[in-house]
């Protein structure tokens, strides 16, 4: 497979936008739009997609948003994630305040391997014909789809 197929690839599966920024609270905003057209971008160059996740990690916090062909949403309370370093045992009790930052944070990293393409974001019941007899899921890709995609007319 070349370098070219491999980035086709690549760019067809994208499953969230992570975007890391040292900033502090008075650039907030101007990230998050940062990443909301990244979001943007992705929606428009993959057609079978229904919404995208994006992330906005910061020193200490982070968000999850959601974008779908109407628009985005966020987080309303972001997730600090400086706390998630520092659950220790403390007489072998959890402090659970501390425990639950960590589970947020668990859930929405792990929530990326784990969920089905459609969860994801991904529409299954679109499929790329790759041959007269043969269509496959983008987020499937094989060599004939690779082949297919690279002969297809791009915006």
């Amino acid at each position: 497979m070349t370098l070219f197929q491999l980035q086709l690839i690549w760019w067809l599966q994208i499953i969230a936008v992570v975007e890391m920024k040292p900033t502090d609270p008075k650039n907030w905003e101007k990230v998050v739009k940062q990443l909301i057209g990244y979001l943007r971008q992705i929606l428009h160059e993959q057609v079978d997609r229904r919404f995208i996740f994006g992330l906005k990690l910061g020193p200490d916090m982070m968000t999850v948003w959601i974008h779908d062909r109407s628009g985005v949403i966020g987080t309303k309370t972001a997730i600090n994630i400086h706390k998630v370093g520092e659950i220790r045992f403390y007489y072998c009790r959890w402090n659970t305040n501390r425990l639950q930052e960590l589970l947020k944070f668990i859930q929405v990293i792990t929530a990326f391997s784990l969920l089905p393409p459609d969860k994801l974001g991904f529409d299954p019941t679109i499929e790329m014909l790759v041959s007269c007899n043969q269509a496959v899921p983008s987020y499937r890709p094989n060599e004939a789809f690779i082949r297919a995609y690279q002969t297809a007319q791009h915006n």
